[in-house]
Protein backbone atom coordinates (compact mmCIF):
# COMPACT_ATOMS: atom_id res chain seq x y z
CA UNK A 1 0.00 0.00 0.00
CA UNK A 2 1.04 3.19 -0.05
CA UNK A 3 1.48 5.25 2.99
CA UNK A 4 0.08 9.08 2.70
CA UNK A 5 2.47 10.33 5.79
CA UNK A 6 5.89 8.71 7.36
CA UNK A 7 5.89 6.27 9.05
CA UNK A 8 7.67 6.15 12.22
CA UNK A 9 10.18 3.98 13.27
CA UNK A 10 7.75 3.85 16.68
CA UNK A 11 5.91 1.08 14.66
CA UNK A 12 3.52 0.89 12.00
CA UNK A 13 1.63 3.31 10.29
CA UNK A 14 -2.14 3.28 11.32
CA UNK A 15 -4.75 2.44 9.13
CA UNK A 16 -6.08 5.65 8.44
CA UNK A 17 -2.22 6.59 6.80
CA UNK A 18 -3.18 4.98 3.49
CA UNK A 19 -4.62 5.63 0.69
CA UNK A 20 -7.20 2.80 -0.28
CA UNK A 21 -6.64 1.84 -4.33
CA UNK A 22 -9.39 -0.55 -6.08
CA UNK A 23 -8.86 -1.36 -8.95
CA UNK A 24 -12.08 -1.52 -11.19
CA UNK A 25 -12.67 -4.42 -14.00
CA UNK A 26 -10.92 -3.61 -16.64
CA UNK A 27 -8.99 -5.12 -19.80
CA UNK A 28 -5.68 -6.02 -17.58
CA UNK A 29 -7.88 -7.19 -14.22
CA UNK A 30 -9.21 -9.92 -16.35
CA UNK A 31 -12.71 -8.29 -15.43
CA UNK A 32 -12.34 -8.63 -11.90
CA UNK A 33 -12.26 -6.15 -9.08
CA UNK A 34 -9.44 -6.11 -6.82
CA UNK A 35 -8.78 -4.04 -2.78
CA UNK A 36 -5.23 -3.67 -3.03
CA UNK A 37 -5.49 -2.97 0.60
CA UNK A 38 -7.01 -6.71 1.43
CA UNK A 39 -4.69 -8.22 -0.88
CA UNK A 40 -1.33 -6.92 0.54
CA UNK A 41 -2.82 -7.75 3.89
CA UNK A 42 -2.62 -11.67 2.49
CA UNK A 43 -0.42 -11.49 -0.30
CA UNK A 44 1.98 -8.52 -0.67
CA UNK A 45 3.50 -9.98 -3.74
CA UNK A 46 0.52 -10.53 -5.80
CA UNK A 47 -0.43 -7.12 -4.74
CA UNK A 48 2.57 -5.84 -5.94
CA UNK A 49 2.46 -7.37 -9.04
CA UNK A 50 -1.22 -6.54 -10.07
CA UNK A 51 -0.32 -2.87 -8.81
CA UNK A 52 2.64 -2.65 -11.55
CA UNK A 53 0.58 -4.16 -14.21
CA UNK A 54 -1.89 -1.11 -13.55
CA UNK A 55 0.29 1.07 -13.74
CA UNK A 56 2.09 -0.19 -16.71
CA UNK A 57 -1.38 0.55 -18.22
CA UNK A 58 -1.39 4.12 -17.07
CA UNK A 59 2.61 4.82 -18.36
CA UNK A 60 5.76 5.54 -16.82
CA UNK A 61 7.05 8.99 -17.04
CA UNK A 62 10.15 10.23 -15.40
CA UNK A 63 8.75 12.06 -12.62
CA UNK A 64 6.85 8.91 -11.52
CA UNK A 65 10.18 6.79 -12.04
CA UNK A 66 12.11 9.40 -9.60
CA UNK A 67 9.32 9.74 -6.81
CA UNK A 68 9.27 5.90 -6.89
CA UNK A 69 12.92 6.01 -6.54
CA UNK A 70 12.97 8.32 -3.48
CA UNK A 71 10.18 6.10 -1.63
CA UNK A 72 12.03 3.14 -2.27
CA UNK A 73 15.31 5.16 -0.74
CA UNK A 74 13.05 6.41 2.23
CA UNK A 75 11.61 2.67 2.67
CA UNK A 76 15.39 1.96 3.42
CA UNK A 77 15.68 4.27 5.97
CA UNK A 78 12.50 3.25 7.74
CA UNK A 79 13.98 -0.34 7.82
CA UNK A 80 17.41 0.86 9.11
CA UNK A 81 15.60 3.36 11.85
CA UNK A 82 13.48 0.52 13.16
CA UNK A 83 16.23 -0.98 14.87
CA UNK A 84 19.33 1.37 15.16
CA UNK A 85 22.25 1.05 16.82
CA UNK A 86 22.78 3.59 19.87
CA UNK A 87 25.36 6.22 19.03
CA UNK A 88 28.15 7.34 21.78
CA UNK A 89 26.68 10.78 23.02
CA UNK A 90 29.67 11.93 23.16
CA UNK A 91 29.69 11.48 19.28
CA UNK A 92 25.55 12.78 18.88
CA UNK A 93 27.03 16.26 21.71
CA UNK A 94 29.71 16.28 18.96
CA UNK A 95 27.52 15.98 15.78
CA UNK A 96 25.07 19.12 17.31
CA UNK A 97 27.50 21.24 17.96
CA UNK A 98 28.66 21.69 14.83
CA UNK A 99 25.71 23.46 13.82
CA UNK A 100 25.37 22.90 10.52
CA UNK A 101 28.83 23.53 10.06
CA UNK A 102 30.02 19.48 8.22
CA UNK A 103 32.69 19.56 6.11
CA UNK A 104 30.83 16.08 4.58
CA UNK A 105 28.42 17.37 1.98
CA UNK A 106 26.22 15.07 2.75
CA UNK A 107 25.70 15.70 6.59
CA UNK A 108 25.72 19.48 5.71
CA UNK A 109 22.52 18.64 3.38
CA UNK A 110 20.64 17.24 5.67
CA UNK A 111 21.22 19.21 8.54
CA UNK A 112 20.58 22.46 5.87
CA UNK A 113 17.25 20.39 4.71
CA UNK A 114 16.31 17.87 7.22
CA UNK A 115 17.46 19.54 10.78
CA UNK A 116 18.78 18.40 13.44
CA UNK A 117 16.08 15.64 13.86
CA UNK A 118 16.93 14.95 9.78
CA UNK A 119 20.28 14.66 10.41
CA UNK A 120 19.99 12.72 13.58
CA UNK A 121 18.06 10.06 11.65
CA UNK A 122 20.17 9.95 8.61
CA UNK A 123 23.03 9.31 10.95
CA UNK A 124 21.47 6.44 12.74
CA UNK A 125 20.42 4.79 9.87
CA UNK A 126 23.44 5.05 7.90
CA UNK A 127 25.61 3.51 11.46
CA UNK A 128 22.76 0.96 11.11
CA UNK A 129 23.61 0.31 7.32
CA UNK A 130 26.60 1.67 6.17
CA UNK A 131 25.56 0.86 2.60
CA UNK A 132 22.89 3.54 2.80
CA UNK A 133 25.23 6.38 2.70
CA UNK A 134 26.94 5.23 -0.78
CA UNK A 135 23.47 4.79 -1.74
CA UNK A 136 22.72 8.58 -0.88
CA UNK A 137 26.01 9.74 -2.36
CA UNK A 138 24.45 8.50 -6.15
CA UNK A 139 21.19 9.75 -5.64
CA UNK A 140 20.68 13.29 -7.57
CA UNK A 141 20.55 16.30 -5.21
CA UNK A 142 17.45 16.89 -5.49
CA UNK A 143 16.33 13.35 -4.06
CA UNK A 144 18.83 13.92 -1.39
CA UNK A 145 16.92 16.92 -0.38
CA UNK A 146 13.49 15.13 -0.69
CA UNK A 147 14.99 12.42 1.47
CA UNK A 148 16.61 15.17 4.24
CA UNK A 149 13.20 16.40 4.43
CA UNK A 150 11.04 13.43 5.11
CA UNK A 151 13.55 12.16 7.98
CA UNK A 152 13.29 16.04 9.44
CA UNK A 153 9.38 15.90 9.09
CA UNK A 154 9.33 12.13 10.64
CA UNK A 155 9.47 13.34 14.22
CA UNK A 156 8.18 10.14 16.17
CA UNK A 157 9.57 11.69 19.45
CA UNK A 158 10.77 15.48 20.82
CA UNK A 159 14.42 15.90 20.27
CA UNK A 160 15.52 15.27 23.42
CA UNK A 161 13.61 12.29 24.21
CA UNK A 162 14.96 10.74 20.54
CA UNK A 163 18.57 11.85 21.62
CA UNK A 164 17.96 9.81 24.95
CA UNK A 165 16.73 6.83 23.14
CA UNK A 166 19.04 6.37 20.47
CA UNK A 167 22.56 7.06 22.59
CA UNK A 168 24.65 5.48 25.47
CA UNK A 169 27.07 7.23 27.76
CA UNK A 170 30.93 7.36 26.94
CA UNK A 171 32.34 4.14 28.38
CA UNK A 172 29.36 2.57 28.86
CA UNK A 173 28.01 -0.75 26.73
CA UNK A 174 25.04 0.48 24.89
CA UNK A 175 23.74 -3.01 26.00
CA UNK A 176 23.62 -1.03 29.67
CA UNK A 177 22.29 1.59 28.74
CA UNK A 178 19.01 3.12 29.91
Amino acid sequence: MLPTRPISKMGSPSPKSYTKITLKPNAWSDGRELDLEALASGDVHRARAELLQAIHHLGWGETDLKALSAESQYKAFERALFLPPKLPLEDVVALLCCCGEYTDPIRALFYEHGKTYGLLQFVLATSSDPALLEQVRQLPKSDQVILARRLGNNKGKDLSAFIEENTYATGMSPSFST
